[in-house]
């Protein structure tokens, strides 16, 4: 190795020798998912709260900080919906209302130019947290004139 490499080796090495930044933890307690039977129960330290109990399946997506679930549900009717819910003062998590699904089909489909009533198999499937009170969805379906699919942002109320 030449005398000219000799400076890129020395940064290298010294970049290499720092101590790695710290990432800090959110300090909320664990869950613990519990889904059985139709219900939708998490389990926050001690606490066993009931979220839901009227779908076919769900999956939880918690927030970066944990204070936030972001729940897709499948509900009887075959409907793929998205539900919030919100760590409340007893440790228990509360449903957000009004419905981010209502919300979001209502932006999009009025930026598309067409009704809810045209959206056959409508669809809402989470993507990812880009904040603690931020969110990426995707809403899909089919119309008349083909499919429907655009990715929304969602701020938390």
């Amino acid at each position: 190795m030449g005398r000219a490499h000799l400076p890129l080796l020395l940064t290298l090495l010294l970049i290499g020798c720092q101590e790695p930044s710290r990432i800090e933890r959110s300090s909320a307690a664990p869950l613990t998912i519990v889904k059985e039977d139709g219900t939708l129960q998490v389990r926050s330290g001690q606490r066993l709260c009931l979220l839901a109990d009227d779908a076919l399946a769900y999956e939880v997506y918690p927030s970066p900080d944990g204070r936030t679930l972001a729940v897709e549900t499948l509900l009887m009717s075959n409907l793929q919906t998205l539900r919030l819910y919100r760590k409340g003062a007893d440790g228990c998590y509360e449903r957000i209302e009004p419905s981010p699904t209502v919300t979001l089909w209502s932006k999009a489909t009025k930026s598309a130019g067409v009704t809810i009533e045209e959206i056959e198999h409508p669809r809402v499937r989470f993507l990812r947290w880009k904040s603690d009170s931020t969110l990426v969805v995707e809403l899909s379906g089919e119309t008349e004139k083909g499919l429907f699919n655009t990715r929304m942002v969602y701020i938390l109320p």
